[in-house]
């Protein structure tokens, strides 16, 4: 989050949330490997990638969230996938059972336990839009 990337850029909060792409290209060029900004609209950034998750909602700003975004993302690369293509998938599956606890339990009953309860439903949901849109170009 701008707190976490502040600190390792030398930069106020307000400054990273002011220019996130910036800061999380800044983070890239600086430490190299894959990089993820947390907030609303997620970024990850790589070599020759960006990818800014349009899920996620207020009510995801909450103790432990960051804690449930980090192991969903450890399990999409224990899971045999790249660094980068984990963070993506990790922080997109992350906003989308977020998304499915507002819209059930509304803001203020998302919880980061909640959030880790609606991952295999967020999951299947992310894997069977896939297959749709897959079908939908190749049909």
């Amino acid at each position: 989050h701008p707190g976490e990337m502040g600190r390792l850029l030398g930069m106020s909060p307000a400054e990273v949330q002011s220019a996130r792409l910036r800061s999380a290209r800044e983070a890239l060029d600086r430490l190299g490997g894959s990089v993820l900004l947390k907030g609303s609209r997620t970024i990850v950034v790589s070599k020759g990638i960006l990818a800014v998750v349009p899920l996620g909602n207020p009510g995801m700003a909450t103790a432990g969230m960051g804690d449930v975004l980090a192991g969903v993302c450890g399990a999409f690369a224990a899971w045999c996938m790249d660094v980068c293509r984990a963070l993506c998938c990790g922080a997109y599956v992350h906003a989308l059972a977020g998304d499915l606890v507002a819209d059930l339990e509304g803001m203020d009953g998302v919880t980061a336990s909640k959030v880790v309860e609606a991952i295999a439903t967020a999951v299947r949901g992310a894997r069977e839009g896939f297959e749709e849109e897959q079908e939908g170009r190749l049909g």
